[in-house]
């Protein structure tokens, strides 16, 4: 019987070398590794994409008997993988390659490589600055046009909804939306939206 998992390490003095002797084992018949250091680089970590004949619970027992140096899920994580290889292209994520592969192919890497790049495009292309900008040049090219929160609401969440990405909550689009009327405004009226904006926020009381 063969199971797959998803494997989470956090990386402590010695590990690297007790992760490659684990896993040589002929009992993983696949397995890839990559070392990640999260968005901070202060967080490294090994994400392994395994399959074996070992049980769940009994393979992070015999983990954790070698894995000594701390506990919990943060330390070591297992977890069903589904095999699918949306999760190998996960692995890429970083910008990072693998240092240990058995019986993955070179055409499921190459795959699994090219939907990371899709994906990170994907999400260039739907992050925050870009929507921003393309409201700021749709609106602003509209003569003496002064969007309104609905017409900028329509805008951001129409063009999200065709991409197929998630919506920003009330917060962040009331930050997108701020940012887009101060940049649509002609200069001889920006006095007045900023004026306008600061009374509304404090008050005249806040003249004082």
């Amino acid at each position: 019987m063969s199971y797959a998992y998803a494997i989470r390490i956090q990386n402590y003095p010695t590990y690297d070398e007790i992760i490659q002797q684990l896993f040589s084992d002929t009992r993983f018949s696949k397995c890839i590794r990559i070392h990640h250091t999260g968005k901070k680089r202060d967080n490294p970590h090994f994400h392994l994409l395994v399959e074996c004949d070992y049980q769940q619970q009994t393979l992070r027992k015999h983990l954790n008997k070698y894995l000594t140096l701390a506990k919990g899920n943060k330390h070591v994580s297992v977890k069903d993988w589904d095999g699918r290889i949306r999760a190998i292209a996960y692995l890429y994520h970083e910008d990072t390659e693998p240092d240990m592969i058995r019986n993955i192919s070179d055409e499921e890497l190459e795959k699994a490589k090219e939907i990371n790049r899709a994906t990170k495009e994907k999400f260039k292309s739907n992050a925050p600055a870009k929507i921003v900008q393309e409201a700021i040049e749709y609106f602003i090219y509209k003569p003496n046009f002064k969007p309104s929160m609905k017409d900028i609401f329509d805008f951001v969440f129409d063009r999200l909804r065709e991409s197929g990405d998630w919506l920003p909550n009330k917060f962040q689009f009331e930050r997108w939306a701020m940012r887009i009327q101060a940049s649509v405004r002609p200069q001889h009226e920006w006095h007045s939206y900023k004026t306008n904006l600061y009374e509304s926020w404090y008050g005249q009381c806040a003249y004082l």
